[in-house]
């Protein structure tokens, strides 16, 4: 069976490797089979397959300004389990702040009482981890003098997470409550 055929796509030559592209793809990688490692033999098992990428083929289309692809521009769609499949586009998509300068503070650099907090999201933990240092004492107490008002709810914490993204103001959130 013609899976081209079958899907209604079509077929367009590689240049380093023997295995068609998918034309209607916009970006499209070559690449060579470096290692298959079989995760199983019972129903629904797979193999991880590691490869190593000869060519990357991107269509102008999905590039910015500055020639980098712009995610908002592609209708990527991710494999599930069963019949699911899973569209990444709105609000599904997301940014974590990265430092630019020195090396982030890592998940294992959160202090424990945070990463056992019922009410973080993995989302969120991850954005917290992207911080370059924890707030000093002195920055903690300059925004509980500056926000006397903060009551450190669950709304709050989403508020601040969400506008001011300040390890201040969450840990403040988070401190109050």
């Amino acid at each position: 069976v013609n899976e081209f055929d079958k899907a209604g796509l079509t077929p367009l030559a590689a240049e380093t490797v023997r295995p068609f592209r998918v034309a209607e793809s916009p970006v499209q990688f070559e690449c060579r089979v470096r290692q298959v490692i079989e995760l199983g033999s019972g129903g629904g098992a797979g193999n991880l397959v590691l490869c190593e990428v000869q060519r990357l083929h991107v269509a102008e289309a999905v590039l910015d300004s500055e020639g980098r692809i712009d995610i908002h521009k592609l209708d990527l769609v991710g494999r599930w389990g069963g019949p699911y499949y899973v569209r990444a586009h709105g609000e599904a998509i997301f940014a974590l702040q990265r430092p630019t300068a020195k090396p982030a503070l890592g998940i294992d650099g959160l202090p424990d009482w945070l990463l056992a907090h019922p009410e973080l999201t993995g989302r969120e933990l991850a954005a917290l981890a992207g911080a370059e240092r924890l707030p000093t004492p002195e920055e903690l107490a300059a925004y509980r003098a500056a926000h006397p008002q903060a009551t450190g709810t669950t709304a709050e914490l989403r508020q601040v997470l969400a506008t001011e993204g300040s390890w201040s103001a969450l840990l403040h959130a988070l401190s109050t409550r």
